[in-house]
């Protein structure tokens, strides 16, 4: 399944932060997390995340995106016309309203009626897939493996994913317990983005789910079962290539000073969709 969306990197015309006023009622102040990573032949993203804010960049672009949970709003920001869009609740309605089902109900039908015909356990990693497609929650589970990993210089753990019970991928996991990456750091932003789907948003594959993840993904190798070889390894790289925890400053979750507030269509659709994230 492939999403896509008109996101990226702010560029240097956007990168003039300056402090805002604390907000009230915001959450105890605690160190952020900066993430590099690599997504495949993409460029490289930068993902800045404080506990329930998340700001997307891509290199080589001149804007981004802010997923603010707190604020239960999405901001995009274009450098080059120094200009940005807030899709508050209303907005991101109209937006989930407008995007056509990628499954409609009556093909679903039809092809569940078809899935009938094979085996219980190729059915049920059929119909996960149908699931996906129709918008829903993977249906994951996680199997530990005894092999381990250090990747930039963070120590992790290989994981067959299951989806629908069968081999999906193979990931290699940085646990919670080793206090890096912590599950409160994602818990209220991966509600936050579930709630807003059909709406496409960058990172959606990514920060969706690790509230019920047993640790942070530093890299991910496509499984597929039917090949003698079952790993995908000639395919691109999906994998981070750097994390820092410290201080992040208010002003990168908030539109640039200067910048220009447009209103969005009423019936959207995204203009300059960036390179698609796979899952």
């Amino acid at each position: 399944m492939v999403l896509t969306v008109a996101l990226a990197s702010l560029g240097a015309g956007c990168r003039a932060h300056t402090e805002a006023p604390p907000v009230v009622g915001a959450p105890p102040a605690r160190g952020g997390l900066t993430i590099v990573h690599q997504d495949g032949n993409t460029p490289l993203q930068t993902f800045y995340l404080d506990s329930d804010r998340l700001r997307i960049e891509s290199a080589g672009s001149e804007s981004a995106v802010i997923i603010d949970a707190r604020a239960q709003r999405v901001l995009h920001v274009s450098g080059d016309t120094r200009t940005y869009v807030e899709l508050g609740p209303k907005e991101v309605e109209l937006f989930k309203a407008a995007i056509p089902p990628l499954l409609p109900s009556a093909e679903r039908e039809l092809l569940d009626q078809e899935l009938e015909r094979l085996p219980a356990k190729e059915r049920e990693a059929a119909r996960a897939t149908l699931d996906l497609m129709a918008g829903g929650a993977p249906s994951y589970t996680f199997e530990r493996t005894p092999a381990k990993r250090t990747i930039d210089g963070i120590a992790c753990d290989v994981y067959r994913v299951n989806l629908g019970g069968e081999p999906f991928r193979e990931e290699c996991i940085a646990p919670w317990s080793d206090g890096l990456f912590r599950r409160e750091d994602f818990a209220a932003l991966a509600v936050y983005i579930r709630s807003i789907k059909p709406m496409p948003v960058r990172g959606d594959t990514i920060f969706d789910l690790l509230d019920s993840y047993p640790g942070f993904p530093l890299t991910r190798v496509a499984i597929l079962p039917h090949q003698s070889k079952g790993r995908v390894d000639d395919l691109p790289p999906w994998e981070n290539r750097g994390v820092k925890r410290g201080p992040l400053p208010a002003s990168l979750f908030t539109p640039p000073p200067g910048f220009t507030k447009e209103v969005p269509d009423r019936t959207p659709a995204p203009a300059d969709p960036g390179p698609p994230i796979t899952i």
